[in-house]
């Protein structure tokens, strides 16, 4: 994380419920987001950043446009943002991998591992979902199951599948 000495949020309402994200006002890089409301999303942060003040911001930035963009039918409005959490080089691809999948498009665990790079690491790579601090950003909820089942996701299965099903409506 850039040296920073405060955060800048704001919280959005979606389809899927209140979608809060957390940036760095100096480089405007999304540092932690997903479904509900601030105090929730502020857990997401990594530990460091947690102890950053918080400056609510409800005015024009990165986020807000690419949220809309996104719900007026730009399903790749949130590819020019910029992002950065913590992570091993692994997880790291599985994370961009994940960004540069396609809206609607759905792949196994298994499937994510191989494009990462790491076919036997199956585990690791449903860690990477597991761990992903921007949630629909870095689409983690487009990763299922082989067996069959959508798996489990940070913010309820129903918004995974309501997230699904959106992109595949609006693809």
């Amino acid at each position: 994380m850039t040296t920073t000495r405060s955060l800048e949020a704001t919280t959005l309402a979606t389809p899927f419920g209140a979608f809060t994200a957390f940036w760095t006002p100096d480089d405007e890089v999304l540092r932690a987001c997903g479904f509900g409301e601030l105090t929730d999303i502020a857990q997401v942060l990594p530990r460091g950043a947690r102890r950053l003040p918080v400056h609510p911001n409800d005015g024009d930035s990165a986020i807000r446009r690419a949220v809309a963009d996104v719900l007026d039918g730009d399903l790749t409005g949130f590819a020019s943002l910029r992002t950065s959490q913590p992570g091993t080089p692994f997880r790291q691809s599985c994370w961009s991998f994940l960004r540069s999948s396609g809206p609607g498009e759905v792949l196994t665990y298994r499937e994510l591992a191989e494009r990462a790079g790491r076919p036997r690491a199956v585990r690791v790579a449903t860690a990477a979902c597991t761990r992903n601090r921007l949630a629909w950003v870095v689409p983690c909820h487009r990763a299922v199951r082989s067996a069959g089942g959508l798996g489990d996701y940070r913010y309820g299965v129903e918004i995974k599948a309501a997230l699904l099903d959106w992109e595949s409506d609006h693809h």
